[in-house]
């Protein structure tokens, strides 16, 4: 983070920590009600269909796409360098296009 983000999330974070998820970068960060994430929306439309949780993809770059790689196991992060998320997901691609090879040899994707 720089500086100035850094001091503004660190006051977010101590203040509201009870109440808020916080997810930063380098230039933003992203606050949102504790329980209200990507995860969660993809679980309740999920819930709602007669997709298994196999058949889902799930595809982020930045930390506030954490609670999708949690509960989802076909997850892959976009990223050009080392990333502190690679530990949570099962692949790791340059582009969205790589997903294409994945979808063609997953016989769950045809």
């Amino acid at each position: 983070l720089n500086e100035g983000i850094d001091d503004i999330y660190s006051q977010l974070k101590k203040k509201f920590h009870e109440h808020f998820e916080f997810f930063s970068s380098n230039h933003s960060i992203e606050i949102s009600p504790i329980g209200v994430n990507k995860g969660e929306a993809l679980k309740y439309l999920i819930d709602t269909t007669s997709v298994q949780d196999e058949e889902v993809i799930v595809v982020g770059d930045s930390m506030n796409d954490l609670s999708m790689f949690e509960k989802y196991s076909n997850s892959f992060l976009v990223t050009q360098e080392n990333h502190p998320l690679q530990i949570k997901t099962k692949h790791t691609i340059k582009k969205f296009s790589e997903l294409e090879q994945f979808t063609r040899l997953n016989k769950n994707f045809h």
